[in-house]
């Protein structure tokens, strides 16, 4: 319509770029970290365990119908394979478990060529002071000191009740002794007045 389009098919060629991928935001529970350095020079990001929701936002630097780049991520030590994105440019995660993660974006560019370098991104969630084993450590010293205290404390009960028991059976022999005398007495009394 009003003009005139002229090109020679063969002479379209394939895009054969393979776009660099670059991490472009990064963000924890729904807000934007600035950081001293640039997310996308940084190669490490370290999480406390009550951060419990982050994303990473990430782009294909290929302008050619960048509309048409498709991405992919794999977080090592959580995913098994690649998670195909499509087009969509952020991964969101939470609660992870503490530990130590690589997250690997790759991406194509608009005619499908991946590459399949990509960019990767350090992750440590830091686990809470429960979960550390200088913590459990402690747990453990102070269950095998508290055991010995305790069964301590039940032999000790254990010989404070035998020895009761023993008064108690002394006073009742006695007891018993001292009323056979008396009833022995006043029988002998009872005869020798007969």
């Amino acid at each position: 319509m009003d003009g005139f389009f002229y090109f020679h098919p063969d002479s379209l060629k394939e895009n054969d770029y393979i776009p660099p991928v670059v991490f472009t935001k990064y963000s924890k529970l729904n807000k934007p970290v600035l950081t001293g350095e640039n997310i996308s020079t940084a190669e490490h990001i370290t999480l406390d365990y009550d951060e419990y929701f982050f994303s990473l936002s990430f782009s294909a630097l290929n302008y050619i119908q960048p509309s048409k780049n498709k991405y992919a991520y794999m977080l090592e030590g959580f995913d098994k394979d690649w998670i195909e994105l499509g087009n969509e440019r952020k991964v969101t995660f939470t609660n992870l478990d503490p530990g130590e993660y690589v997250l690997k974006i790759k991406a194509s560019n608009n005619d499908g060529l991946w590459n399949e370098q990509g960019a990767s991104l350090g992750i440590t969630v830091i686990p809470p002071f429960w979960m550390t084993w200088w913590f459990r450590s402690i747990l453990v010293a102070i269950f095998l000191s508290i055991g010995p205290i305790i069964y301590y404390r039940r032999v000790t009960a254990l010989k404070k009740e035998q020895v009761r028991q023993r008064e108690f059976s002394r006073k009742l022999i006695e007891s018993q002794e001292a009323e056979r005398k008396r009833i022995a007495a006043e029988l002998h009394d009872g005869l020798g007045q007969s």
